[in-house]
């Protein structure tokens, strides 16, 4: 009889811990889908990876909850509450070793760095993350390193071939993200400014917003809609530019102004 209560409880244990498992990536998900449009709506979540964090002590409950407070705190302009979650999820991360999560967090770890006016110490963060994710072959890692490099790169011939270096990485991969969306419209910025290509540049930025929408990131749609108008004003079109910056006024008053975001992953 002892041994078939054993025998209960072990299987309602693997239930339990099945079960949180899927609600912590639920959660998570969901955090993620909301983050941009509604932060506050997000925090719902976070508070629930909490009381699964505290009823169960997992260590996907824990990281998530530490990893999305950190970007929730961003967002909300506190930056040293979101550096010190980005530092326990890191910690934690580092712990289970698991390499995707443990160069997540590193990467937030660097912008904070670059945030705080260190640059050398986020680019050297940043060399460590792209050494990491190649031996990892973690792709978001590497891409967001070569992106860093090209933001503080003053050769504009180099920029561009990093941030070609990063499309090309993604369509090799037949991947698609919000950094990829950023960067096409960096890319859409070079051509529209120092290139004096219009007709590539209204490619990059149709891209840009494009995968903006299937990844479903608002703030690659703004940054589209921003170098639209740009390009309207520079081809003598101002009618269409006023309705774009119109559309451009009320998308930033749903979500906020979601420029911040621009920088990040």
């Amino acid at each position: 009889m002892r041994k078939l209560l054993t025998i209960l409880l072990f299987f309602v244990l693997q239930v339990s811990l099945a079960q949180n498992s899927v609600n912590t990536k639920n959660y998570h998900q969901s955090f993620k889908e909301l983050i941009f449009k509604n932060p506050d709506s997000a925090l719902y979540y976070i508070k629930k990876l909490k009381l699964e964090k505290d009823v169960a002590n997992s260590f996907f409950s824990s990281y998530y909850y530490h990893q999305n407070l950190g970007q929730y705190y961003f967002f909300t302009a506190k930056l040293d509450s979101s550096e010190w979650h980005y530092k326990k999820a890191y910690d934690i991360s580092i712990l289970k070793g698991i390499d995707s999560l443990i160069i997540d967090s590193n990467i937030w770890l660097a912008n904070h760095e670059y945030f705080k006016g260190e640059s050398k110490n986020s680019i050297l963060r940043y060399e460590n993350i792209l050494e990491h994710s190649k031996k990892a072959n973690y792709l978001e890692g590497i891409a967001s390193a070569y992106s860093r490099f090209a933001g503080v790169e003053p050769d504009l011939n180099k920029k561009m071939n990093l941030y070609l270096k990063i499309d090309s990485l993604y369509t090799n991969n037949n991947t698609q993200s919000s950094l990829l969306a950023r960067v096409k419209g960096y890319i859409a910025e070079i051509y529209l400014d120092a290139k004096g290509n219009n007709d590539l540049a209204k490619n990059y930025i149709e891209q840009c917003f494009t995968i903006s929408k299937e990844v479903d990131y608002p703030p690659g749609e703004y940054e589209a809609n921003r170098l639209l108008i740009k390009l309207a004003v520079q081809e003598n079109n101002f009618n269409e530019a006023i309705q774009l910056y119109n559309h451009l006024l009320n998308q930033g008053n749903k979500i906020g102004d979601p420029r911040q975001f621009l920088f990040l992953q």
